[in-house]
């Protein structure tokens, strides 16, 4: 059905013809593409003895000859689908002969002089009298006619421009991969990983213009801390690359920000991104991070949007598959505004569909491919431009589906003939897209409905854990990042186990918390109102824990008690808690060990009896009274006694 519509407009937007060429000698159908295109002009601005360098078959000898067929330049966007995928074939409008006699042989290829002429009608030349995309077959036939190879290509008629007449277009590349954290938090990278972070970097280092890019800070830390050599220089030479030119942020790992927003998940949906921009800022120093944009390879719905929003995002660059559920006023080429009253101040740029699938599946010609693309692009610019568009109002963005480098040469090839074209301006769309109201608008459905479905949940609760438990870690302990790492993990979208990550995390959580053993007396006697009690916290970890200890009883106050005690690893602590009893008797005192932070706890709750025997206030003034009263009695009645032995000695004596 597609093929039939794209056929139909061709038919209606420029003639076609479906046999022989009206040429000096006959054209091919567009059916094979075997010869290789070395190098050739692309963008036409006065007249020229063009040079093609072509690769051809072994069967086309010196005997034999190559025919360039100058085609009806193209009419739209889509009739420039519908003859580049072969669906038609426009007429023929100049061809040149060349006998291969007169090729320049070298390096198995073989080089072809002609004349592109501008100005008007000559002999044995092409015409391109008009600005416009203009497909060009080449065919080579044998010495006795018979048609060897072909190929189609295209050729860039332009006048020169104004500036202001430039319409921003990108080349997007991106760098990502599932995590290369394992479950246990050690690193190991993957062998196709590898090679795409080495033809990321070929890309980079190739490229010669400003393009777009963003890679995953998950795998740019696992790169520089993994243990392979190899990986680390891997690492340097894409850190290299990518000096001096602008990268988005991105979370930590992929991450269905619809999805996360839905299960109410907003804070670790600003874990990701907050992890991302920390690892990028560390890793990358002086290399400029666009902070606002975010790169979407899911679809959004209005909840999303206004979360990333309020987190400091205000342009979205979305990529082909994300725009599925979207309701676009414009075209894909036109900027935009998410719909609502809100949101003016936002942009939207969408990449082209129709593009991606060209470098989804690039064949085995860059150079070809790369002038195809574009020479689209250029198709694409030219019909936005025709309809009123103003080019300040346009961004075109070419990408894969899934924004990744698929073929770094074609990437480079196709980058590089826009760079020289005159009416389009090669940017990083990274930076702040100015909009307002008279923007079109995109608009994003109210709900995708997509959630996390049973890993809500665990994820809900670990991060409750993670945040109370390491704040029971020193602050250099390395377990901080790597806990922060593995939850990331299991919350992104390109996680195949991610139910691993989190029971790996949690029980590495509950090992930390069962390190700790609280030691206490059964009961305690005081013989007085003050006094003090002593507890013993056990570490057996191998390296210091903090955690606040808590006492309390409904009889007893308590002063001195330390609001967080650091255990020394694989020592005992003592704790010393000074408390005041308000009255005698038996009572209960509960021993809590919680986390610094959200206090929660760490071991069971102890209790320790406390048994008061004090005397205190007016009854100590009367024991006292009384004592001296025994002891006044006491020394009077003994006084009274040795007066009475005195006395009957003297009587004895007479």
């Amino acid at each position: 059905m597609r093929r039939t519509l794209l056929f139909a407009a061709l038919v209606a937007l420029a003639p076609v013809t479906a046999g022989t060429a009206p040429a000096p000698a006959s054209a091919a159908p567009f059916a094979t593409a075997d010869i290789g295109i070395v190098a050739q002009p692309f963008h036409i601005l006065t007249p020229v003895n063009a040079r093609f360098t072509l690769r051809l078959p072994a069967s086309v000898t010196t005997a034999g000859r190559v025919e360039f067929h100058l085609h009806r330049r193209v009419a739209s966007r889509d009739s420039f689908r519908a003859i580049a995928d072969h669906f038609a074939e426009p007429a023929v409008l100049d061809s040149v002969v060349v006998p291969m006699t007169r090729a320049v042989r070298g390096n198995g290829t073989a080089s072809f002089d002609v004349l592109l002429n501008t100005k008007g009608p000559g002999a044995n030349d092409l015409l391109l009298d008009q600005p416009g995309i203009y497909p060009v077959s080449i065919n080579a036939y044998g010495s006795d006619g018979q048609l060897l190879a072909s190929t189609l290509t295209f050729l860039d008629r332009r006048d020169a421009v104004t500036p202001d007449q430039n319409v921003p277009a990108s080349v997007f590349a991106s760098l990502n991969a599932p995590a290369s954290r394992t479950e246990d938090g050690s690193i190991a990278i993957d062998d196709q990983v590898r090679v795409e972070v080495q033809q990321f970097t070929r890309f980079l280092a190739s490229v010669r213009t400003a393009v777009t890019v963003q890679v995953q800070p998950e795998l740019l830390e696992s790169l520089a801390d993994s243990p392979e050599i190899s990986d680390n220089q891997l690492f340097e030479s894409l850190r290299s690359a990518l000096s001096g030119r602008g990268i988005l942020i991105a979370p930590f790992l992929p991450v269905d920000a619809a999805a996360l927003v839905h299960d109410g998940l907003t804070p670790e949906l600003t874990a990701q991104i907050d992890l991302g921009e920390r690892t990028l800022n560390r890793l990358l120093p002086g290399v400029t991070i666009h902070r606002s944009t975010w790169v979407s390879r899911d679809s959004l719905d209005l909840g999303s949007v206004a979360t990333l929003s309020r987190l400091g995002i205000n342009s979205f660059l979305m990529l082909p598959g994300s725009v599925d559920d979207t309701q676009r006023e414009k075209a894909a080429g036109y900027l935009s505004r998410p719909s609502g009253s809100v949101n003016t101040s936002m942009s939207v740029i969408s990449a082209d569909d129709a593009l991606a699938s060209t470098l989804d599946s690039p064949g085995a010609n860059t150079v070809r491919d790369g002038i195809r693309i574009a020479a689209e692009v250029l198709a694409g610019r030219d019909e936005l431009i025709a309809e009123g568009g103003s080019p300040n109002d346009i961004r075109l963005l070419v990408s894969s589906s899934s924004g990744d480098v698929t073929d770094p040469d074609l990437m480079v090839s196709a980058a590089s003939y826009l760079s020289n074209s005159p009416g389009i301006s090669m940017q990083d769309l990274g930076g702040l897209q100015a909009v307002n109201e008279r923007f079109p608008a995109t608009v994003f459905p109210p709900s995708t409905e997509r959630t996390l479905g049973g890993l809500r949940s665990p994820i809900e609760q670990t991060r409750r854990e993670l945040a109370a438990i390491e704040s029971m870690l020193p602050p250099d302990d390395p377990r901080h990042a790597t806990w922060n790492e593995l939850l990331a993990v299991a919350s992104a979208s390109n996680t195949a186990n991610p139910s691993d990550y989190v029971n790996s995390l949690r029980s590495d959580l509950r090992r930390v918390t069962g390190a700790v053993t609280l030691v206490t007396p059964g009961t305690v006697t005081l013989s007085s109102r003050n006094g003090s009690i002593r507890l013993q916290l056990r570490n057996a970890e191998d390296s210091s824990l903090l955690v606040r200890v808590v006492v309390a009883s409904p009889k007893v106050s308590f002063s001195g008690q330390p609001d967080v005690v650091e255990l020394l690893p694989g020592s005992t602590t003592d704790v010393k808690i000074s408390l005041s009893a308000r009255t005698n008797g038996r009572f209960p005192i509960s021993v809590r060990v919680l986390t610094p932070v959200d206090r929660v706890q760490v071991v069971p709750p102890a209790v320790v009896t406390a048994r008061v025997t004090a005397v205190a206030g007016l009854g100590q003034l009367v024991s006292v009274t009384l004592l001296l009263l025994l002891l006044a009695w006491w020394w009077g009645s003994r006084r009274r006694t040795l007066r009475a032995a005195g006395a009957e000695d003297t009587v004895s004596d007479q």
